[in-house]
């Protein structure tokens, strides 16, 4: 059976302003959808599904968020996860039980690194500290 790749932002939320976010609208109306919702989804078609590609908004903002890839990983452990980040994903990871469940549930990381010039990447992100 042929299986999805999923590219899923479990959450609009982010901690840049970027200038071509395609998400900051999706911030201000409705509401997300959250961890049991996540759940549901997954329990629902984890067969279907091969690998995941968190990205969008900044994941690891969401406490949940780590709760969903820890799930993923100790009930479906076939399914490929992996995180499209800005590096904040690093800030949070200093929290010892954050680190754990991320090293143990995410196969693959990858960070946007949109300059190699410090400035020009923190003004497209809309933060002096992005690059760092």
């Amino acid at each position: 059976m042929k299986k999805w790749n999923i590219g899923w932002g479990t959450i609009a939320a982010c901690n840049m302003k970027c200038q071509f976010c395609y998400s900051k609208e999706r911030r201000k109306v409705g509401a997300p959808l959250g961890l049991s919702d996540w759940i549901k989804f997954i329990d629902e078609n984890h067969d279907k599904i091969g690998t995941i590609n968190y990205g969008t908004g900044e994941n690891s903002i969401s406490d949940d968020w780590f709760m969903l890839i820890q799930y993923i990983r100790k009930n479906y452990p076939s399914i490929r996860q992996a995180l499209t980040t800005n590096g904040f994903l690093s800030e949070r990871i200093k929290d010892v039980e954050l680190y754990k469940i991320a090293t143990e549930a995410i196969d693959e990381i990858d960070i946007s690194l949109d300059f190699c010039i410090p400035e020009k990447h923190g003004e497209l992100r809309g933060q002096k500290a992005a690059y760092e």
